[in-house]
């Protein structure tokens, strides 16, 4: 009993009432009692008073109908099913890609100044014969887009996959090549790009000493399409498979068309650095 009680003082707990004591007074001659809200107001009750602060009692915002149109307190209409779901998904820290700021991450990934963040479910829309699940993190510099700027098509990659898989230079190339034809295959109807403008893509990945903190680290060379000039580009790599578990994998890659030794892998690499890995699966 000790136990149980222990583990009510941090579990959320969130009781759902058809509140509308008016109609169960006049219809059906129920009392509060009659309705468990007085069962579930006293729970709540003292679960707050034990310091639970994630127990809530929720009246519903309109009365509850059964699919016969018939009043019935008991429907299960009485629930926001969209804000029922985005809580579960708050509580559990479960990435939901519909809302991914209310997720907290289980990592230190710091950006650059001014750089700006995208995460989304892994494998991606625009690449789904990747084999690999979970999510990812994308870190985009400010000039990214601008053919002008020493940070053109510069980016940054965490990716957060399910399981401990096998990490070598053959899955890292293969994994390479299929999500940049997705993602090359993605632009061609959105950019209009002609056949005759499209190039092989291709990965060539080999492993080097680790960097600090990597269990291992790799170079590379992408060759690819930049379907924003439509031309043929060739980017350098760098990917840091980090220490992770049983139940995730996670592996940094670092990406630019500039040279190894240019100022932006510098941002780059001090993010990489500063990266802390917590535990849990890739949800």
């Amino acid at each position: 009993m000790a136990t149980l009680s222990s583990r009510l003082r941090t579990l959320p707990v969130r009781l759902y009432y058809d509140g509308d004591l008016t109609w169960e007074l006049n219809e059906q001659h129920h009392s509060v009692y009659d309705m468990g809200l007085a069962d579930g107001s006293e729970l709540v009750t003292r679960l707050l008073g034990t310091g639970n602060n994630d127990a809530e009692l929720v009246l519903s915002k309109r009365p509850g109908y059964r699919s016969n149109g018939l009043r019935n307190s008991l429907s299960y209409s009485i629930v926001d099913e969209t804000d029922c779901i985005q809580w579960i998904f708050k509580k559990l820290n479960i990435f939901n890609p519909g809302n991914p700021s209310a997720w907290q991450a289980p990592y230190i990934f710091p950006m650059p100044e001014h750089w700006t963040l995208e995460r989304t479910s892994f494998p991606p829309a625009y690449s789904p014969n990747v084999p690999y699940k979970g999510f990812e993190e994308i870190h985009f510099p400010p000039g990214w887009s601008n053919a002008n700027s020493d940070e053109y098509w510069t980016v940054s990659y965490l990716f957060r996959l399910k399981g401990k898989l096998a990490i070598n230079v053959n899955s890292l190339q293969d994994f390479l090549k299929i999500y940049y034809e997705g993602l090359i295959t993605d632009n061609i109807p959105r950019r209009n790009i002609p056949k005759e403008k499209l190039v092989p893509i291709s990965a060539i990945v080999k492993k080097v000493k680790p960097d600090a903190g990597d269990s291992e680290t790799y170079t590379g060379i992408i060759h690819s399409l930049d379907y924003l000039a439509q031309v043929p580009i060739q980017l350098n790599c760098k990917l840091h498979l980090k220490p992770g578990g049983d139940d995730f994998t996670a592996l940094l890659i670092e990406v630019s068309p500039k040279p190894f030794e240019h100022p932006v892998w510098q941002k780059m690499e001090k993010s990489t650095e500063q990266f802390r890995n917590g535990t849990g699966e890739a949800n």
